[in-house]
């Protein structure tokens, strides 16, 4: 069975378990990154609730009249949207309805149908605030997408390499295989010529040392022939391909041959390919951004909590259990009502805030030496690799 390095690169892409396993990933960190924007989407809710109060009084001014006890029923659903948006706030939109009734003279209209339709929104001042830290878990979701993806493309790489790696130590195998079986020949000439004058010049020693001669050459064959098929099972497996598979009987035939010339890369331009498409360079400034990002959230939750609260609403009010009427009057009468407020809460010492500060600013100087050993690393491989390509060259 013929076969050709490129092709058994595109097969491994198609069919080998490894390269499929390594692909996954980038998938998976997408639904993070979806998950993590799809936090500021609308929800909508609905809540209801019956209450049936049946409670002793202690005051006559509770009901107006000689009942003992108070009894009310009463009952309400609720429902709107719901969401947060980028800058922080929360935003809450609701209508409520309901229906009550008790033994109160006081309730006017008796049998009360309520309506009431609300707009609550929250902003926070200091804390939680800005585009820029509501919107960081949707920057490190993305930052680790893009890290899955170098992640992936690494161990692409580190396949493809092995693909490549076993075809050329096939075709090395095979070449040995081929010089053991031309040194077993010769041996055997060899041993034959002595044999042959054993009678006239060779003497009794020279002839068992080429036997063992033949011997030594036919064991350096067998475990060369094992070398070519262990060559063979370890391609079939990095492959993968159905084909390959199918074939374990077959003899796999390199078609491709080493060059024979220098390419001529020069240092420079081999540093620079690294420095542009080496994933752990990649990586490692991922890793970077994505601390900085956090050292920015940290800083921020050192502030206090200050929110802006603002909300508005209309009501209706009816008779007879009415509902629907209520609902239409909450459009008609009166004026609609609001409240504006401030919530403002510090922890004490907010000493968790600090502590994670901290922690931050030590991870970013990890991710800054992290950065710097990665990069030295990359251009030492990147340069000890030039020189042995070029070395290798003018040995062969």
């Amino acid at each position: 069975l013929s076969l050709q390095v490129n092709l058994l690169v595109q097969q491994a892409l198609i069919s080998s378990p490894h390269v499929q396993v390594a692909a996954a990933e980038p998938h998976i960190q997408n639904t993070v990154l979806v998950e993590e924007q799809a936090d500021f989407d609308w929800r909508s809710f609905l809540e209801t609730q019956y209450d049936n109060l049946n409670d002793p009084i202690g005051n006559t001014l509770t009901t107006g009249n000689n009942d003992d006890r108070f009894k009310q029923n009463e009952f309400y659903a609720r429902g709107g949207i719901r969401r947060r948006n980028r800058a922080g706030g929360e935003i809450d939109i609701s209508q409520r309805i309901g229906t009550m009734r008790n033994n109160s003279r006081f309730l006017i209209p008796p049998d009360q149908g309520n309506s009431r339709l609300e707009l609550n929104y929250t902003q926070p001042l200091l804390n939680g605030r800005g585009r820029y830290v509501n919107e960081s878990t949707i920057l490190l979701a993305h930052i680790d997408y893009n890290t899955a993806g170098d992640q992936f493309l690494q161990s692409l790489q580190d396949h493809l390499l092995l693909v490549t790696e076993a075809y050329w130590e096939l075709y090395r195998s095979r070449a040995n295989y081929f010089q053991r079986q031309r040194l077993l020949e010769s041996a055997k000439e060899i041993l034959n010529n002595l044999e042959g004058r054993s009678e006239v010049d060779s003497l009794d020693r020279q002839v068992l040392r080429a036997k063992a001669a033949v011997a030594s050459r036919k064991s350096e064959i067998a475990r060369a022939l094992t070398r070519v098929r262990n060559a063979q099972s370890q391609l079939r497996l990095l492959v993968n391909d159905p084909s390959l598979l199918n074939s374990s009987c077959l003899e796999f035939l390199p078609s491709d041959k080493p060059l024979a010339n220098d390419l001529g890369i020069a240092m420079n331009d081999a540093i620079a390919t690294a420095l542009s498409h080496r994933p752990d360079i990649s990586q490692a400034i991922r890793e970077l951004r994505s601390t900085t990002v956090r050292l920015g959230v940290a800083k921020n939750d050192l502030l206090p909590q200050l929110d802006l609260l603002l909300s508005t609403y209309v009501a209706g009010l009816n008779g007879n259990t009415d509902v629907y009427a209520a609902y239409v009057n909450q459009f008609v009468d009166g004026r609609p009502g609001f409240t504006v407020g401030l919530q403002f809460e510090v922890p004490l010492g907010n000493r968790a805030a600090r502590a994670r500060h901290d922690r931050r600013k030590w991870e970013l100087t990890r991710a800054v030496g992290r950065f710097r050993a990665v990069t030295e690393t990359a251009l030492t491989e990147v340069e000890i690799a030039y020189r042995e390509v070029g070395t290798t060259f003018r040995e062969m």
